[in-house]
């Protein structure tokens, strides 16, 4: 709106349209007045209520405990392998204990192939068990360099990473 001295000024609507009248507006300021001197733990509140919001849109909530999410385990793209007899013998370092393992060792080996979310490398293991520590390594690195652990329900973090883990 522009006065008679050409000094602009801002209308307000409500949800029906309707110019909302001065002692309305007089209302709504004194409230956000109020919700502005409430300072840090204001921005506290909004940033936590915006980071929720995104996960609730990209993740699951926890089965077991509502007000946290689940982590994406399936997203770690956990295999069991077998060598091949047919073709050319190789073999690489286990990515957890080192271990060098080829088709004499052993016939078969696990991959960890996380996808774009955990920003991580793959990795290959001679074991369940080392399998499970780079698991749960990738998921911890997830969690604490996106400041996401508080908002993930991680207590059950071995049990779900050893069910992704396929036996054949």
């Amino acid at each position: 709106m522009e006065s008679e001295n050409n000094s602009k000024y801002l209308l307000f609507e409500d949800n029906f349209s309707n110019t909302i009248n001065r002692n309305d507006l007089r209302i709504i300021a004194d409230q956000i007045y109020k919700t502005l001197e409430l300072g840090n733990s204001l921005d506290e509140f909004i940033e936590d209520r915006n980071i929720r919001k995104y996960f609730e849109k990209h993740y699951s909530y926890s089965p077991i405990e509502r007000e946290k999410f689940e982590v994406p385990y399936e997203e770690l793209g956990i295999k069991k392998r077998y060598f091949n007899s047919d073709k050319n013998k190789w073999g690489f370092k286990c990515g957890n204990c080192s271990k060098l393992i080829n088709i004499d060792e052993q016939d078969f080996y696990y991959t960890i192939i996380p996808s774009y979310l955990f920003n991580a490398e793959s990795e290959r293991s001679c074991s369940k068990e080392c399998t499970k520590v780079i698991a749960k390594d990738i998921v911890k690195n997830w969690l604490n360099t996106q400041n996401k652990i508080e908002y993930f329900y991680t207590d059950d973090l071995e049990d779900k990473i050893i069910a992704q883990i396929e036996d054949d």
